[in-house]
């Protein structure tokens, strides 16, 4: 019974760990280009640009690529913390 029960909790605290991970992942992968325009619009202080037209110029210099500029390394930094995160609750 105490293998059993071991074996399971080790399961679901893997499986939140996997799970946290992925789902951070793509909620960074879905946000950096709001990222990277809140960035830009930092940047910029004196410019009144807006979100959208801030996205445009992005997209006008540097392709859609430039959206997600920096996806690897955000998606680096969110990971392993909503990884944590998830398993903690979910134990």
């Amino acid at each position: 019974p105490n293998s059993t029960t071991n074996t399971t909790t080790t399961n679901v605290a893997v499986q939140s760990f996997v799970n946290g991970a992925l789902s951070g992942m793509i909620a960074a992968a879905c946000t950096t280009p709001f990222d990277v325009v809140k960035t830009r619009r930092q940047q910029r202080i004196t410019s009144s640009d807006n979100t959208y037209n801030t996205m445009k110029r992005i997209v006008q210099t540097e392709g859609i690529q430039g959206l997600w500029r920096g996806n690897t390394t955000r998606m680096l930094r969110v990971a392993p913390a909503c990884a944590i995160m998830i398993s903690c609750y979910e134990l």
